[in-house]
């Protein structure tokens, strides 16, 4: 027998129950929303945090290597001055001492005209023992080839302080023409010493290899891709080749090395900011990434090719500079 009033309360009950539900379901959805736009929000400000951070650790190097290049380009100046008057030196006593090889002569010849019987005999004996007690000969020929070493040393220390006032000079951010094989050679006059310690070092550049372009920076690009190869060699048998030509509209340089190479995994986060295969405390893991952008900056691009125990092949291109 059924009991109209308990149905009607249950009725009652039931649309209060559905009502509920459908409230707790509108407020899921609403908190699933709410999430949703929180973890959004939580993933922009990370991203503008890391972003930040970046921007902040790219104007401390800027800032380092600011600081570098006055000190460089100062220490350029001083030595440059000193130098000059070295070599102006050393110039005169290259030609000073072909006059006083003449004159070593030409004061034997006078002493052998003196004849035995001849009352200056004793005193051309005395001269001639003491001229080979002091090697005249020996003397005059190996201050030719000091001289000459000298020389070649007053120009290398020129060609390094060359370098440094290349790498240090601040376009700040000016661009002109610029000659590729120029700032390369600039670069390794640097870095030369410390790269063959570690490998054999070989270059390929042609000539005429201009751009437009930041010398300053480029510098930096050509450096921070050398110094990687060479920690990525083996010291017994590294190999190190730096090349430049042209293709076709572009301006290439390679810098290759047959080091242990880069996995797969890692050449797709080679140019993000703070990655680095090093231990810590031995890189900041921001040279490509910095590097990367002077290229983008130039209208360039830069790419890898690595096998795993192969070797690496850094590739930058950038727009040849077209003469008006």
């Amino acid at each position: 027998m059924s009991n109209p009033g308990l149905e009607q309360d249950i009725a009652v009950l039931h649309r209060a129950l559905e009502r509920e539900r459908k409230r707790r379901a509108q407020a899921e959805h609403l908190l699933e929303e709410k999430s949703r736009e929180l973890f959004a929000s939580f993933n922009e400000l990370s991203n503008a945090h890391d972003s930040l951070k970046s921007n902040q650790q790219q104007l401390l190097q800027s800032e380092k290597l600011a600081s570098l290049g006055l000190l460089s380009a100062g220490l350029a100046h001083e030595i440059n001055n000193p130098i000059g008057f070295v070599l102006s030196n050393v110039n005169s006593l290259a030609e000073y001492a072909p006059k006083f090889d003449r004159a070593y002569r030409l004061l034997l010849e006078l002493l052998n005209e003196i004849e035995d019987d001849s009352p200056l005999a004793a005193r051309r004996d005395l001269i001639t023992n003491q001229l080979d007690k002091m090697e005249i000969d020996y003397l005059a020929e190996d201050s030719h080839e000091l001289i000459i070493e000298t020389k070649e040393g007053i120009e290398r220390v020129r060609q390094i302080v060359d370098g440094l006032r290349d790498f240090a000079r601040d376009g700040a951010g000016k661009k002109s023409a610029t000659d590729v094989a120029q700032s390369l050679s600039s670069t390794l006059v640097l870095i030369r010493s410390h790269v063959k310690s570690l490998a054999n070092l070989s270059e390929d550049l042609q000539d005429d290899l201009v751009v437009n372009a930041d010398s300053s920076q480029l510098g930096q690009v050509f450096m921070n891709l050398i110094m990687n190869a060479t920690q990525a060699v083996d010291e017994k048998s590294g190999e190190i080749h730096v090349q430049a030509f042209r293709e076709d509209t572009w301006v290439v340089v390679q810098i290759r090395d047959n080091g242990c190479g880069i996995s797969q995994e890692n050449q797709a986060k080679l140019f993000t900011p703070f990655f680095t295969t090093k231990p810590v405390g031995e890189g900041t893991g921001l040279g490509l990434s910095i590097s990367y952008g002077i290229v983008r900056d130039h209208n360039g691009h830069i790419d890898v090719s690595s096998t795993e125990g192969s070797g690496t092949t850094f590739s930058v291109r950038l727009p040849a500079h077209i003469s008006e």
